[in-house]
């Protein structure tokens, strides 16, 4: 009996969401402070730029993404996002699912839980000598956040923490980031 209920109601709520499907796409520009997880209080400002999809609809979806962002390399001045400092240049591809309600017509708010793959593209010349000897190609990672819409504008507040490793040789230097976008929805 147990099954059949959750069966239907599983049904249910698919056929629902399928039957009021708005796929969108966002694309979204921000700021994020990535730090290290073992020194809370090293800060490495950057950019956060990409393209979202939002498949499915008001209720349950599915938002596969892509981003580049680039952050510096060694600790900074967390205001200062823009600036002549070298840095790692990073792919990001990540899949988020969540649930988006509507308030009114033109004001809409979600949350959502997902994960991530990144990869460094790039690194800059720096004086710590820091390239791909030192640090993992790629890495795994979760996030979390929440965001809404205004009409066609979108605002997301997100946090990643990474799974694996990201300095070669050194314990416990997974990366975490905050990042903060605005967006427009077409």
């Amino acid at each position: 009996m147990f099954k059949t209920t959750v069966n239907i109601l599983i049904l249910f709520f698919g056929f629902s969401t399928i039957s009021t499907a708005q796929n969108v796409a966002h694309v979204k520009a921000g700021v994020l402070i990535v730090s290290l997880h073992n020194d809370e209080f090293s800060f490495r400002p950057g950019i956060n730029l990409g393209v979202q999809a939002k498949i499915g609809a008001t209720g349950f979806f599915m938002s596969p993404g892509l981003f580049y962002q680039k952050f510096t390399i060694s600790e900074f001045a967390k205001k200062e996002y823009i600036n002549d400092r070298p840095k790692y240049h990073l792919a990001k591809l990540n899949v988020d699912a969540g649930y988006e309600s509507t308030l009114t017509k033109l004001f809409r708010y979600r949350v959502y839980a997902g994960v991530n793959l990144n990869r460094i593209i790039k690194i800059d010349n720096n004086s710590n000598n820091i390239n791909f000897n030192n640090i993992y190609e790629g890495f795994v990672g979760y996030d979390y956040g929440f965001g809404f819409n205004v009409y066609f504008m979108t605002i997301d507040f997100k946090q990643e923490r990474s799974l694996t490793e990201f300095y070669k040789g050194y314990k416990k230097t997974k990366l975490n980031f905050s990042t903060i976008s605005l967006g427009f929805v077409f």
